[in-house]
C-alpha cells in the first residue's frame, strides 16, 4: 500500500528579519541556530522538543562552542527557552506563526506536549498550548478545542508520543495502515571516548560513507532520504560495516515477513550495539580505548577490517594516521603492516615494497 507523502517544512514569518529580538541576536552565526531551530527535523508542531546537541553543530557546520553561544544569545534576546540539562528547547511565540488548524491536528499537538519530560519547560508549555486552545475555541467558536486542554500535572496517553521521529500524525496526516515501527530513537551520544564527535563529523562529510547508508537503505527498504548520523555513531564506536550489514539484513528480513516498516536508522541501535560488543545485559559497557599496537596483527586486522568493504578502503585510506599507524600504504610502502594484511586485502593495491634507490 502506498504511503502518504510527508510534508516536512518550518514556517518562518518575513517579519523575522525586522524583529528587534532578531536583530538584537548581533551576529550572523546565531540568527542562523535560530532559523535552524524552526526548520530542524527534531521540531514538532508545539515549537517544544528534545534538541541533541550534538547533532546541530553537525547540522550547521559549526562548533559546538559556537553552537552554545548561540542558543544564550536566543535566550538573551527573549526568543527562546532551553533547558541543557534535559536538551529541551521551547521557541517563544511559535503559534503565533504556526497555529494549530483543525481538532485533528490539536489532538496530535497535544500528544507532543505530553510527551515531553516533567520539567519548568514543560509547565510553561502546557500554559501556552491551552492559551492557544482558548484562542481557536473562540476564534472558530469551536467547543471541542477546549476538551484538549491539559493541566500541568497531566502525564503521557500515547506510546505513540515516545518518538521524536515526526511521523505526520501531530499535523492530522494520515500515516496508512502499515504498522510503522520505530524502536529505540532515543539520542545517540558517543559511547566512548573513541566515538568522538570530529570523528562523526568527519564521517557525514565523506562520500563514500554517504554511499555505505544508500545501500544499507536500500536494504532495510527506505524509500526517502533519512538521517545517517546513527550508522555514523556505530562506525566511530569501532563497529565493523561488515556487523552492521549482518544486523540490518537480517533484521529487515524480519520486518519484511511481519510487514513493518521503519523510518529510522535508530530502529537497529541497540541490536547492532550489542552485535559489537558495546551492550551487554540491562546496562551499557563503555570499552576500553584502543591503543593501537604496531606489533600486533590483531590490531592491523582490526584496522582494516573487511577486504571487501569499499566503503572502508576508501575512507582509511583518505583518514590515515600516520602517528599512529606509520606511513600511508597507498602513497609508500609501510614496514609495520604485516605480511597477512597485505595478501588477505591485495585488491586494496597497497604498496607492498619500497621503491628502489636510482642508480
Amino acid at each position: 500500500m502506498a504511503r502518504t507523502k510527508k510534508f516536512e517544512f518550518g514556517l518562518l514569518s518575513k517579519s523575522l528579519w525586522h524583529s528587534k529580538r532578531f536583530r538584537s541576536m548581533g551576529d550572523p552565526v546565531s540568527k542562523l541556530v535560530y532559523c535552524y531551530l524552526h526548520t530542524c527535523k527534531h521540531r514538532n508542531s508545539i515549537g517544544c522538543y528534545n534538541l541533541p546537541t550534538i547533532y546541530a553543530p553537525i547540522d550547521l557546520d559549526i562548533a559546538p562552542e559556537d553552537f552554545d553561544r548561540a542558543m544564550d544569545r536566543g535566550i538573551d534576546s527573549g526568543l527562546i527557552h532551553y533547558d541543557r540539562d534535559l536538551e529541551i528547547v521551547l521557541i517563544v511565540d511559535f503559534f503565533r506563526f504556526n497555529p494549530l488548524t483543525n481538532i485533528k491536528h490539536a489532538m496530535g499537538a497535544r500528544k507532543c506536549v505530553e510527551s515531553l519530560p516533567d520539567c519548568e519547560l514543560r509547565d510553561k508549555m502546557v500554559d501556552i498550548f491551552n492559551a492557544h486552545l482558548q484562542e481557536k475555541a473562540e476564534e472558530k467558536q469551536e467547543k471541542a478545542y477546549l476538551n484538549i486542554m491539559l493541566e500541568a500535572g497531566d502525564k503521557e496517553v500515547s506510546k505513540a508520543s515516545d518518538s521524536p521521529i515526526d511521523s505526520g500524525s501531530d499535523r492530522g496526516m494520515d500515516t496508512g495502515s502499515i504498522q510503522r515501527e520505530h524502536g529505540n530513537t532515543g539520542t545517540l551520544k558517543p559511547s566512548s571516548s573513541t566515538e568522538s564527535y570530529s570523528e562523526i563529523s568527519r564521517y557525514l562529510r565523506d562520500a563514500h560513507f554517504l554511499n555505505l547508508c544508500d545501500d544499507l537503505g536500500r536494504l532495510i527498504g527506505f524509500t526517502e532520504p533519512v538521517d545517517c548520523r546513527p550508522v555514523a555513531h556505530w562506525l566511530a564506536a569501532g563497529i565493523q560495516e561488515k556487523i552492521i550489514r549482518e544486523v540490518i539484513e537480517a533484521r529487515s528480513a524480519s520486518l519484511r515477513l511481519a510487514e513493518k516498516l521503519v523510518s529510522s536508522f535508530n530502529y537497529f541501535d541497540k541490536p547492532v550495539r550489542e552485535a559489537g560488543g558495546l551492550l551487554k545485559g540491562p546496562g551499557v559497557e563503555k570499552p576500553a580505548e584502543w591503543v593501537f599496537d604496531k606489533s600486533s596483527l590483531a590490531d592491523w586486522q582490526r584496522l582494516f577490517s573487511d577486504p571487501s568493504s569499499q566503503f572502508w578502503q576508501q575512507h582509511l585510506k583518505n583518514n590515515w594516521d600516520e602517528t599512529k599507524h606509520g606511513p600511508n600504504p597507498w602513497l609508500r610502502f609501510n614496514k609495520y603492516i604485516p605480511a597477512e594484511i597485505y595478501e588477505s586485502h591485495a585488491t586494496w593495491r597497497l604498496i607492498t615494497e619500497p621503491k628502489k634507490k636510482a642508480g
